[in-house]
């Protein structure tokens, strides 16, 4: 599973390389990304990125609903790794009854099957990597659809220096994931990701991977919003064994000072602390090293548990209910 990770620099590479499957020759109102778990999060760090670069909303669908205002100005990007997620398949289907563009992104299975029986463009992915540790094959590929479509201004420089940065700070993650871990296996407390805007889409990507790989319930607290909500439940909790991971861009002044004042609540029921500071200089150079360190760390706390952080019994469980759910 870590050497997944690990060869993350050439994943993106390899995407970027392949060609674009489709030209768009009229203007789009908005992108909407429907996935789910680790195909999901390509759509949350979409709309982070279009967020900061972009004046073209971005809008993640991470259930079976295609929203009601959907219509033929958007484009709908059906990202799933395996291609047998049913929520998403649903999707797909409802965007067909509705002749919404939309592209197919898979590795196989029904979406690659369905899209080309109904002659939609599909973004084919590498076989045999779990989906959680393929995002640099799907957010690659979608970034260069959305770039040669005009659709996402970000500087394509910072798209290709970032998969350089990659391959030059995977050592330095490995080391800091290696850091984390130990932690958090000596803490063990319920495992806090602590984190500010516009991080949001980081700070859920390291709650799934903890989830996933070390097999542990996660909170994620992003300022400024905790300040106004979750800062309370931690006046009177009924436990105190929190284990508070702080995530910050030191280039973000604001941002670190509230992690900081965040800190001076945790204080008062743990003093179990670690702080991420992101390595990279543009945005997405810090969240894709964010993430790794979050894969790689979550990895090798599995390892330290004795557990193997490929196997999801729980989520084999659910996908094998999910078709009577889902058809009834």
């Amino acid at each position: 599973m870590e050497e997944m990770y690990v060869e993350w620099s050439r994943q993106a590479r390899s995407a970027l390389e392949k060609p674009v499957p489709v030209r768009f020759n009229r203007g789009i109102r908005s992108v909407i990304v429907a996935g789910m778990g680790g195909s999901g999060i390509v759509g949350d760090v979409l709309s982070t990125l279009s967020s900061n670069y972009s004046s073209l909303p971005v809008i993640t669908v991470k259930n079976h609903i295609l929203p009601g205002f959907a219509s033929r100005e958007d484009l709908l990007l059906v990202v799933s790794y395996s291609g047998n997620t049913v929520e998403t398949l649903r999707v797909f289907d409802s965007a067909l009854e509705r002749n919404i563009p939309m592209v197919a992104v898979s590795s196989g299975g029904l979406l690659k099957t369905r899209a080309y029986e109904h002659g939609i463009p599909h973004i084919q992915l590498p076989e045999g990597l779990a989906p959680r540790a393929s995002l640099p094959s799907m957010l690659y590929g979608v970034l260069k659809l959305l770039y040669e479509n005009n659709l996402l201004n970000i500087p394509f420089k910072i798209v290709e220096e970032s998969v350089d940065f990659l391959e030059e700070k995977t050592g330095e993650a490995m080391a800091e994931a290696g850091l984390i871990a130990e932690w958090v296996h000596r803490s063990k407390g319920l495992l806090v990701i602590s984190t500010h805007s516009p991080l949001e889409s980081l700070g859920l990507r390291g709650k799934n991977e903890f989830n996933e790989n070390a097999k542990i319930p996660v909170k994620v607290d992003v300022a400024p919003e905790w300040m106004h909500n979750d800062i309370v439940g931690y006046e009177e909790p009924f436990f105190k064994d929190f284990t508070v991971l702080e995530v910050v861009d030191p280039g973000d002044r604001v941002g670190v000072m509230l992690v900081d004042f965040m800190r001076t609540i945790y204080g008062r029921v743990t003093k179990s602390f670690h702080r991420l500071v992101l390595e990279g200089g543009s945005l997405l150079d810090k969240i894709l090293y964010g993430s790794m360190v979050f894969g790689l760390s979550s990895c090798k706390l599995a390892r330290m548990r004795g557990i193997d952080p490929l196997k999801t019994a729980s989520i084999q469980e659910y996908k094998k209910a999910a078709g009577a759910i889902f058809s009834a």
